[in-house]
């Protein structure tokens, strides 16, 4: 009897202790990386994300913004599930004749990667 109280103990507590795992989905991320024309990476590079080629020729409604680090990348989280289009300018050095367009739309739970060239 005492066995068996002991076992069902046991038991409730490995039942109590199974809880279901809920997983989140994570938003889409971006990782830019900026190159010059010899294929150095360039840091402190702004990046600029926006949501339409129109954005994109205007400079307008830019998504978000950042600069790169030391080895020339910079990440974006957080992001929409969409296309986006890339500008990358340093002092008179720019990507308007590389790399501004992802060719395929975010998903979710993956990070995608770019190059772009500034000249």
């Amino acid at each position: 009897m005492k066995l068996l109280s002991t076992y069902l103990v046991v038991i409730a507590a490995l039942l109590c202790s199974c809880q279901k795992k809920e997983y989140k989905d994570i938003q889409p991320a971006l990782e830019v990386a900026v190159k010059d024309v010899q294929g150095n990476p360039v840091s402190q590079v702004k990046v600029s994300l926006y949501e339409t080629l129109d954005d994109w020729k205007a400079a307008n409604n830019r998504v978000v913004e950042s600069v790169t680090d030391a080895h020339g990348v910079v990440l974006f989280t957080d992001l929409n599930e969409r296309i986006y289009y890339i500008s990358a300018h340093k002092e008179e050095l720019n990507n308007k004749t590389s790399s501004v367009v992802l060719s395929n739309k975010l998903k979710l739970n993956t990070k995608a990667k770019i190059h772009t060239v500034i000249k």
